[in-house]
């Protein structure tokens, strides 16, 4: 499996983590794209900023497709994902919403599924989080607090969880009195990725312990 967990995909050196840890043209890419971590009660801010998302990375790679979940668990497979895509990306917004999609329509199986095969993860922000093995910082995670997200789980593939847009003025202190297990954190410039067993670092990110 090959795995790329942004604090934002949209950060000015997102393409060039990207191009790095993939070694893969950025604008050969197929792009599946799931919003669903937009989703709330704001429909239309959910709305308008999937389009922004949708149109940002259009700019810069092959193809981008929506895909929402909900619309398309009828019609996806493994071999379906391979033929069309290169890349899966889970964008971000609140861990709730997505995680209730991913669970509700077996998207976690199919993703599962497909790290055994050459198709590539992207997540930004939420999307990362979704990677860990449990869901605890999204019930503190500040200004988004979701207290019952604290005994979810996500997909499991990191043994910690995931800390994106950190800011070591604003955060420190609140990691200190609120954290129970291993972080990584990512300052919004900064990824860490997957290959198999092994991690990689990109830029300011770093575990803490």
């Amino acid at each position: 499996m090959k795995a790329l967990l942004y604090s934002w995909a949209g950060s000015p050196n997102a393409q060039l983590i990207f191009e790095s840890h993939f070694d893969f043209k950025y604008k050969k890419q197929r792009i599946a794209y799931v919003p669903n971590a937009k989703d709330g009660d704001d429909i239309e801010f959910t709305q308008r900023e999937t389009k922004r998302s949708i149109a940002r990375i259009a700019n810069n790679v092959k193809s981008v497709t929506k895909f929402d979940l909900y619309q398309m668990a009828d019609t996806w497979s493994v071999d379906y994902m391979v033929d069309n895509f290169d890349t899966v990306y889970v964008g971000g917004g609140m861990m709730g919403p997505l995680l209730k999609a991913v669970k509700e329509t077996g998207f976690d199986t199919l993703l599962n599924d497909l790290a055994q095969t050459d198709i590539k993860y992207v997540g930004s922000s939420a999307g990362s989080m979704l990677t860990s093995q449990t869901m605890k910082v999204a019930g503190w995670y500040p200004n988004e607090e979701e207290p019952e997200m604290v005994d979810k789980t996500g997909l499991g593939w990191l043994p910690f969880e995931m800390f994106p847009h950190y800011d070591e003025l604003k955060h420190k202190d609140l990691i200190q009195e609120k954290a129970t297990d291993p972080l990584v954190l990512l300052p919004d410039n900064s990824a860490i990725g997957i290959e198999g067993g092994e991690l990689r670092f990109y830029n300011q990110a770093r575990l803490l312990l």
